[in-house]
């Protein structure tokens, strides 16, 4: 082999490892609406095949495009599993920070400005609403009689 298709060889795997990665970020991108149910990880892995066709078509993607679309989806996979881990430890600490705070019937805005502290020091897993919702069935089930 010649040093210019050396060169050749490295370039072309080189554009085709960023075209795969620009697949596998748009699954990473995609996990968020997913875990929120704004989006279906069937419609999902669809714009995931989409994204690998397109890069294949332009000549960036060396590898079988259905091949690449399901790396990606596989990633989005372990994505989403993290997030929901995530969304239910943020709920989790929501209801042990504010347990108290309902015990001391301490003012509703302070209340939730603890439960949206705890969901910020998380990184946001959950949505502004999500937060009110998680706050008021904590406030709901510690209202609730034993029994």
């Amino acid at each position: 082999m010649r040093t210019s298709d050396t060169a050749a060889t490295t370039a072309s795997a080189t554009e085709d490892a960023a075209a795969l990665r620009q697949v596998i970020a748009l699954a990473v991108e995609m996990a968020v609406p997913v875990v929120r149910g704004a989006l279906s990880e069937r419609h999902a892995r669809c714009a995931l095949v989409n994204a690998a066709l397109r890069e294949h078509r332009a000549g960036r993607l060396k590898c079988c495009p259905f091949d690449a679309a399901g790396w990606a989806g596989h990633v989005m996979a372990l994505h989403v599993a993290q997030l929901v881990a995530l969304r239910e430890v943020a709920t989790g600490r929501i209801h042990r920070a504010i347990e108290p705070m309902l015990i001391a019937r301490t003012a509703s805005n302070r209340i939730r400005a603890v439960a949206h502290d705890c969901n910020g020091c998380l990184g946001s897993p959950l949505t502004e609403r999500e937060v009110e919702e998680v706050a008021i069935r904590a406030a709901l089930d510690w209202m609730e009689p034993n029994g």
